[in-house]
Parts: C-alpha cells; sequence; structure tokens
C-alpha cells in the first residue's frame, strides 16, 4: 500500500535517488533537479514536501515552493510545484498523480491562492492547471 505523508531531513538522501533515477529516465534526463530541491529547502522558509512510499522505501517526491505574480498594480503570493518525481518502476501507477492531489489538497485548504507549475501539460491538465497566457501571465525565463 502506498502512503503519501511529509517528508523528514532523514529522507534527503532517498529523495535525490529518487530525483535522480526519474529524471534520468525521463525525455530530458537529468538537470540538476536533486540540487535544485536542496537548494529550495534551504532557501524557501515555507515550503511543503511530501513523499510516497511503500513500506519503507521511498519511491515519488513532490516539492511546493512560493511563487510571486507581480503585475504594475498587484501582487500575489502562491506555490510552484516542482519538480515531482516517481521512480521509474513505479510511474504509471497513480503515484504522481497522488503525490499532487495531496499537495494541492492541503495547500488549497490552507488558503493558497494559487498554484504554478511549469510541466508536462497533458499530465497536469487533469489537476485543472491551464496555460499561464490564458491570464497574461509569463514565467519570465528564457
Amino acid at each position: 500500500m502506498i502512503s503519501i505523508r511529509d517528508e523528514k531531513p532523514s529522507d534527503f538522501e532517498q529523495v535525490r535517488n529518487v530525483t535522480v533515477e526519474a529524471f534520468a529516465c525521463s525525455e530530458f534526463g537529468h538537470n540538476g533537479e536533486s540540487e535544485l530541491i536542496d537548494s529550495l529547502r534551504t532557501s524557501c522558509a515555507n515550503y511543503l514536501s511530501l513523499v510516497g512510499s511503500i513500506g519503507n522505501e521511498l519511491i515519488g517526491h513532490v516539492l511546493f515552493t512560493p511563487v510571486v505574480i507581480r503585475t504594475p498594480s498587484v501582487e500575489m503570493e502562491g506555490m510552484g510545484l516542482a519538480p515531482m518525481s516517481v521512480r521509474p518502476r513505479h510511474q504509471n501507477q497513480g503515484i504522481g498523480t497522488m503525490l499532487v492531489s495531496a499537495g494541492l489538497n492541503r495547500l488549497f485548504e490552507n488558503g493558497c491562492l494559487f498554484v504554478a507549475v511549469l510541466g508536462h501539460p497533458h499530465f497536469y491538465k487533469r489537476f485543472g492547471f491551464c496555460p499561464a497566457s490564458k491570464f497574461e501571465i509569463s514565467h519570465g525565463f528564457e
């Protein structure tokens, strides 16, 4: 049975392994996602990091960290979802969906205004995500 829970410091090394393994097997390869997680943990005071496990084996991870949308007249704080990873041998079994759903539920129950994600449109559409351009929002990356 799969359990979803808050990440603990003792999980950090397993999270690193899951992330490297998952992204190394992806179409884009590993591009420093595990280092990004380490950096975000230390630079963000407020984040949500969840892990999925079967018994003692950690098989998935999702991280939500603060993001801000700024316009000339408004500044809104929400959360960004990334990265999310599942060990390749456990992919396509609903674990990523469970991790994302648990995180979104927790955030919205606690009053989060929005969650942004940079990821696969087909996967994230099922959670209600849509292109930011629909709201005339850009991520600002090159």
